[in-house]
């Protein structure tokens, strides 16, 4: 559903894609082995699926308490069950709040993918060397495509200039009918009362007072 990101990972680099987010209940980790059917859920995508859940917890927010899939629960994804092992922090990026993180092979079973990775997260130990990494991986993997945090930052820039253009667009447009508006009530005005003015000018009103 729009409220879920389904994010398939490999058991123990569940950090690779949550990186420091806690959990607000139960864990931020898959439990190891070769179970298929534990999940973790954001809190927006724990609150989707509340609806359907075994069982529901309530955790306070600024809006009052709201309903959760409940720690140990079941959900059921796409005909299949799973049990909740734990809801992240709320207060996480938005990619984090709506993600439902799930082993990788059952994530291929369910979207009918099987042995296939969308995509490879890579973290380097200092920031220096994302460019020569990166370098690297567009020379050997021509096929593959490379997104590091500056493509992510130029991106949202290139978004927020679309947006703030449409605003300038959306003020030029609003100031423009301001104007001819203006022009336009002021013509008729003055077009209604050019005998008044005409005859304030013959009695000897100044110009000052006729414009005013």
């Amino acid at each position: 559903p729009p409220e879920a990101l389904l994010v398939g990972l490999e058991t123990g680099h569940e950090a690779a894609f949550l990186g420091d987010a806690t959990a607000i209940l139960g864990s931020n980790q898959l439990q190891p082995g070769d179970r298929q059917d534990q999940v973790i859920l954001g809190v927006l995508a724990a609150r989707y699926f509340a609806q359907q859940a075994s069982a529901t917890a309530e955790v306070p927010s600024p809006v009052g308490p709201i309903a959760l899939a409940a720690v140990g629960s079941r959900i059921p994804i796409r005909g299949h069950d799973f049990e909740v092992l734990g809801i992240l922090e709320p207060e996480t990026n938005q990619l984090l709040r709506s993600c439902v993180v799930m082993p990788l092979a059952a994530s291929q079973r369910l979207l009918r993918q099987d042995a296939t990775v969308s995509a490879v997260l890579l973290t380097p130990q200092s920031t220096r060397d994302i460019t020569p990494l990166k370098d690297t991986i567009e020379q050997q993997h021509p096929n593959l495509m490379v997104i590091t945090e500056q493509h992510l930052a130029e991106n949202a820039g290139k978004l927020l200039d679309r947006v703030t253009q449409l605003f300038n667009v959306v003020r030029c447009t609003a100031v423009s009918v301001a104007a001819l508006i203006i022009m336009i009530v002021m013509f008729v005005t003055v077009l209604e009362r050019t005998r008044e003015l005409g005859t304030l000018r013959a009695i000897g009103a100044p110009a000052r007072a006729v414009i005013g």
